[in-house]
């Protein structure tokens, strides 16, 4: 949950810990964290989250209190660093291993549009997933008292993560641009939450724009605005935000 009992230091009060090492954040032990704030009375502020790339001598996570340097070393041993980003606690390295492989498959050397929409239908599971789980950036102790402050991305981070690069990708690919709109409308099943219904609405809209200025022919025009009407009754959204397809864009009639 998000702590809400103390506020943090102000910046001239916080000491930094440096990365004793170059390389990406594998893991973060936050229940050591945790309890290490605890038993120091202190608060400590996460600057380099999973899946982040840490330099050497640059701050990894901060305390509200001086350290000698047996803490600031049991500090850096609560973060593994490595050569490579791994999916352990990297939510967003799965993801844009998804998104590569239905980038490669919408490249016109390529053109692998079922691939694609398998990288979709995966990427769909994996935000029905985070659309049920609370993001935590602080952690308190069980008094209330605020003790740790992380970084995270929220749910629309990860939704743009997931569909911007494959919308910009998917021009005039009928398929793809309905199977995004698909996604969205199977996404926003899985919440209540008006913040994140907000946010799915948004890439919906999007995606919708992006069918209006690469979709001619009226018969896709059409399918398209088939599926804009029905996600629109799943977000229970007003015509104006979501609005259907016009017939045609400019294309002339057989003779």
């Amino acid at each position: 949950e998000r702590a809400q009992a103390a506020q943090p230091p102000r910046e001239c009060d916080w000491h930094p810990v440096a990365a004793h090492a170059n390389g990406y954040i594998q893991h973060v032990d936050s229940e050591a964290l945790l309890r290490f704030a605890i038993e120091r009375d202190a608060m400590l502020r996460i600057e380099r989250d999973p899946g982040d790339f840490a330099l050497e001598g640059a701050p990894l996570v901060c305390a509200s209190c001086p350290l000698d340097d047996a803490a600031a070393a049991t500090l850096q041993a609560h973060f593994a660093i490595g050569n490579f980003r791994t999916v352990d606690q990297d939510v967003g390295f799965g993801i844009r291993q998804i998104v590569d492989i239905a980038l490669k498959a919408l490249s016109p050397g390529v053109n692998d549009t079922s691939t694609a929409v398998s990288c979709l239908d995966y990427l769909s599971a994996i935000l029905c997933r985070l659309a049920t789980r609370r993001i935590t950036p602080a952690f308190s102790d069980e008094g209330g008292k605020l003790r740790v402050i992380a970084p995270a991305p929220d749910f629309g981070e990860h939704v743009a993560r997931c569909l911007d690069e494959i919308r910009l990708s998917a021009a005039g690919n009928v398929t793809i641009l309905l199977k995004m709109l698909g996604v969205l409308q199977r996404v926003a099943k899985a919440t209540h939450s008006a913040t994140r219904r907000e946010a799915l609405i948004r890439h919906a809209r999007l995606v919708a724009e992006a069918a209006d200025h690469s979709a001619p022919a009226a018969y896709d025009r059409e399918r398209i605005s088939v599926r804009i009407e029905s996600v629109r009754v799943t977000f229970d959204a007003d015509v104006e935000a979501l609005t259907p397809l016009s017939p045609s864009r400019g294309v002339e009639p057989w003779t």
